[in-house]
């Protein structure tokens, strides 16, 4: 499998980091909180988490709530996710390789 990436913020830089991880290859994970920080709107995968998905610059991020399915949706590399949850369940679940803290503040 690939390299398991897991980007902690979907603000606009959480966001910038995850499109270009994603368009590398890598499986990225975007993590955040029920009510995110970020300011501006359609500009970064904080939509997926109100709205279900959204597409930046021909990137889907999608949220999702099942972590079951989370691996299986990184091997299908068609979306980044978006995950809201408790870190350290996201981390026993998603067990990545590379932790990058993007929330800022």
């Amino acid at each position: 499998m690939t390299m398991r990436i897991l980007v902690r913020g979907s603000n606009d830089i959480g966001s910038a980091v995850a499109h270009a991880l994603f368009r590398a290859g890598y499986a990225v994970v975007v993590h955040d909180n029920p009510q995110p920080t970020t300011t501006r709107r359609k500009m970064a995968f904080t939509d997926a988490i109100f709205d279900g998905s959204v597409v930046l610059v021909g990137v889907e991020s999608r949220r999702v709530k099942e972590l079951f399915l989370l691996l299986g949706q990184l091997m299908m590399h068609t979306f980044i996710p978006v995950v809201v949850t408790k870190l350290p369940v996201l981390l026993e679940a998603l067990n990545p390789h590379i932790l990058v803290d993007a929330q800022g503040g």
